[in-house]
């Protein structure tokens, strides 16, 4: 799958795993991979917006705008963790048949 920045991450996730379930060309290692690292760190990047905007509603400038961009991203992150561990899974089982095929390999 090539990199597509434009389609929100969530949605190629979804693509990619639904291609995989289906009887489409399974994904790469690569593609697994790379997506799990762009997940990673955009997930990191709303939890250390999430940590500014609690750094914010602690202090005096309390605004429902920066309440509803918290909540949103809970919403976000709580998504996009769940996929993440769906394509850690497949990482890991790409590892396993990797490291089987090696073993059933013994020239």
């Amino acid at each position: 799958m090539p990199d597509d920045f434009a389609t929100p991450l969530e949605l190629r996730i979804d693509s990619l795993i639904a291609r995989c379930r289906g009887a489409g060309r399974p994904a790469t290692r690569r593609e697994v991979e790379d997506l799990y690292t762009e997940g990673c760190a955009e997930a990191l990047g709303a939890e250390a917006r999430c940590a500014q905007i609690d750094k914010k509603l602690g202090a005096a400038d309390r605004t429902p705008d920066l309440a509803a961009e918290r909540a949103a991203l809970q919403g976000r992150l709580t998504t996009l963790r769940a996929q993440l561990r769906h394509l850690r899974a497949a990482v890991d089982w790409a590892e396993e048949e990797h490291d089987l095929d090696d073993l059933l390999r013994l020239d």
